[in-house]
């Protein structure tokens, strides 16, 4: 299991357990906007990155123009899935998931 998908269940489940003694639930809906809010800026910091540095960060990969004129084109589809999977699991349970 990753290890960022292991740290936001073991939130998760802290957020089950602080639910348990508070009847209205403050305690479990700030820590899940807590995860939220960090899950959401670390998401968008990498998406940005990504976005700014579409064909530099190609040329780790590959030397050749082609393949990177070819893959730069898929840039925003990359950035786009960081960020969405950056936030995904904040909202997956362990017994969803």
């Amino acid at each position: 299991m990753d290890d960022s998908l292991c740290a936001i269940t073991i939130q998760r489940s802290c957020v089950n357990e602080l639910g348990d003694g508070d009847p209205k639930g403050k305690a479990s809906k700030f820590s899940v906007a807590v995860s939220l809010l960090t899950s959401t800026f670390v998401g968008l910091i990498f998406t940005a990155v990504i976005l700014t540095t579409t064909k530099e960060f190609l040329e780790i990969f590959t030397k050749t123009g082609e393949v990177i004129s070819a893959t730069s084109k898929l840039g925003h589809n990359l950035a786009a899935t960081i960020f969405f999977n950056s936030i995904q699991p904040v909202f997956c349970t362990e017994s969803s998931c």
